[in-house]
Order: C-alpha cells, then structure tokens, then sequence
C-alpha cells in the first residue's frame, strides 16, 4: 500500500468503498433542490456527493427508508423526501421559515410527512434521527406521533433538553443541559440505542410497538390525526428506516454534511 504524503485516512476508512465520479443518487438530490426552486450553495453539490456516497460505503443507504435533508431554502425543496422523490414529500401547514439552515417552527405551523413508521420498520429493527442545528430555547417536538399509547418522537423539549421516546413510557429518554445536534434512536433486536451528539447516552430494553395508523409530523407531533407539541426549533436532517449498521459512521456522516452547509452545532 502506498500512502500519499498528507494524506489522513479516517477510522472505517474503506478502499474503493466510494467512486472517483458522481454518484447518481447525489446528482439527483441536487438536480431535484435545484428543479424545485431551491438554492445550492457553493460546496453543497459536492457535500452531498461525499454524504450519499458515505452513506453506501458505510452500509447506511439502504437501511434508509426515508431522508429530508432541508437544502435549498424554500418549502417545495425543504419537503424533498432524498430516498423517495415520487412520495413522501412533506406538506406544510403554517407560516414555518424555511432559509438555508433549514426549516423553523413558528409554534404553530407544521409538516405532514404523509409516512406511517409502522410500514416497513419493527420497534426491533429500526432508526430515527434528526438535526437540530440551534439551541435557542425553544419548546416542542421536531418530529414525532403518538397513538397515546406508545410514542416516537425526537427534538429538543423544555429548557433545550434533548427528549425522545420510541415505545411505551418506559422508553422515555431525556438528557438535561443539552445542546443541539444530532440525535439518533437505534434498535436492533431487544436493545434500543439512544445516541446525542455521537454519544451513547442510554441503552433501553425495546418496550410498546411503533404507533401506527398516524403519519409523522416535522416541527410537531401528531397525536391521533391532530398536530400538538409544536417546535419552535430548526430542523436540518430527518431520516427513517432500518436500524443503522455503524451508527458512529452515520452520525459523523450527517455532522460533516451540516458542517460543509455551514449549519453545525
């Protein structure tokens, strides 16, 4: 092996994992934004080359289901659903601010996803992540349903907390004093992972199945049809699907790409 001088590979590092060229996923994330009337930043085209392609490399891409990324500042390119441009594209409702570090709650206005978590997915082998890029002390949910039942939700609650919940009550999980960034529920068979910021903070025994028959909300939460919890937070990431196999790797993932779009915490 020859080793280019300057040259530092990261951990997980995999040779040929990713091509020289364009990955064709990423090409039509961008061309999607831009035929929506979105903006693309400088850099951002290649940001999302390196996301898409880590993403593949990592094993991540296919336990995916759904993924909005919130580029281009404006609410027909913030509703792009990047794994399923022919659905799933999100409905707003409100007066929401969608600008180029994502999109707001207003307290009031929310997003339909038109998506049921329970399609697809299993409380035993699933993921759930979102983004939040500021901490300004808003209150309610970034994304979530209930059933009143059981729950899945994520985003930063009273006081900035980092909350979420995916089960019963017994799956309840909130880290006090906390910043934004990323937050990630990952389960696979029995174990339910909750990670802030890259950091393991709670590991729960799978309890209460994915509500379903409701559709999951961004910047509130839908209980039983209607919209409550509203956020009054930015939301920059939002993804569903298969439990992530290298959940270290995708979270580093998605905190480089809010990075090179000028948006990390």
């Amino acid at each position: 092996m020859i080793l280019i001088p300057g040259l530092s590979l990261g951990a997980g590092t995999r040779f040929g994992s990713t091509s020289a060229g364009p990955d064709a996923d990423a090409t039509a994330i961008v061309t999607a934004i831009t035929e929506a009337g979105g903006t693309v930043p400088d850099g951002a085209d290649t940001a999302i080359q390196t996301f898409v392609k880590g993403l593949k490399s990592s094993g991540a891409w296919n336990a995916i289901f759904h993924m909005w990324g919130f580029v281009g500042a404006n609410a027909a390119s913030h509703a792009l659903d990047w794994r399923n441009f022919g659905g799933n594209s999100i409905s707003w409702n409100g007066t929401l601010l969608h600008d180029a570090i994502g999109t707001k709650g207003d307290g009031s206005g929310y997003g339909d996803t038109t998506m049921d978590p329970s399609l697809g997915a299993s409380r035993d082998d699933f993921h759930f992540a979102s983004y939040v890029p500021v901490d300004d002390g808003g209150d309610g949910m970034q994304a979530g349903l209930t059933n009143e039942v059981t729950s899945l939700f994520l985003g930063v609650s009273t006081n900035g907390n980092f909350d979420c919940q995916c089960g019963d009550s017994t799956t309840h999980t909130q880290l006090t004093n906390s910043n934004g960034g990323i937050g990630l529920i990952n389960s696979a068979g029995v174990t339910q992972n909750i990670y802030h910021a890259g950091t393991l903070i709670n590991s729960l025994t799978v309890s209460g199945d994915l509500p379903a028959e409701y559709n999951l909300y961004v910047c509130a939460v839908d209980d039983l049809g209607s919209a409550t919890s509203f956020s009054a937070e930015y939301i920059s990431f939002l993804s569903y699907g298969r439990h992530i196999p290298n959940p270290a790797s995708f979270q580093t993932l998605v905190q480089n790409l809010q990075t090179a779009l000028g948006r990390a915490v």
